[in-house]
């Protein structure tokens, strides 16, 4: 007669958390005679090999907890094992401007649909004029006689980095009226 136990599943990662691609390498320290195991990453991906090695964990838009399950199965018994791995983002700048193209001396105002968790903002209009607010006012833009283009830039950063995104905007001048004098000699 033979006897066996059921399986004890187990497993550890390295890390458990870190910034987006996160590679996370799984040690299986689970045990039973001939035992199936099925992984399940919690991100789409699965196996059911005994070591699976390293498993990359993509961004959310915000911090993304993923629960990874592991079953482990022979003749006895099923037995399972959860864990987690935390994901931090990377910034993903997204911002718009309500116009593009402008005459000289209007004002164009911004939205900011930046992802993953910014904690600090930098705009730069291209005129010489900065913010660090989130949504910064509408700002004025001005030129002379020829056509200008102002590249709108936008930096966002956080613990995992920074991202950028570039706009240009064209300010287009004020309307010239030509005119001549003829003298009366």
């Amino acid at each position: 007669i033979f006897v066996t136990r059921p399986p004890t599943a187990f497993f550890s990662t390295a890390p458990d958390s870190g910034c987006a691609v996160l590679q996370v390498d799984f040690m299986n320290a689970s045990f039973g005679f001939e035992t199936t195991y099925t992984w399940d990453f919690g991100n789409g991906d699965t196996s059911t090999l005994y070591d699976p090695g390293v498993i990359a964990f993509q961004q959310g838009t915000g911090d993304t907890i993923y629960y990874i399950r592991l079953t482990a199965q022979n003749l006895c018994a099923t037995r399972e094992w959860v864990d987690s791995v935390k994901v931090f983002p990377w910034p993903q700048v997204a911002f718009g401007i309500n116009l593009d193209t402008i005459c000289t001396g209007a004002f164009i105002a911004f939205s900011n649909t930046t992802l993953g968790k910014p904690e600090s903002f930098f705009w730069d209009f291209g005129n010489g004029i900065t913010s660090s607010d989130t949504v910064p006012y509408p700002v004025q833009f001005f030129t002379d006689t020829l056509y200008r283009t102002y590249n709108i830039t936008l930096i966002a950063t956080n613990f995992c980095g920074s991202d950028t995104a570039v706009y240009p905007v064209v300010v287009k001048p004020v309307d010239v009226r030509a005119f001549f004098n003829i003298p009366n000699d």
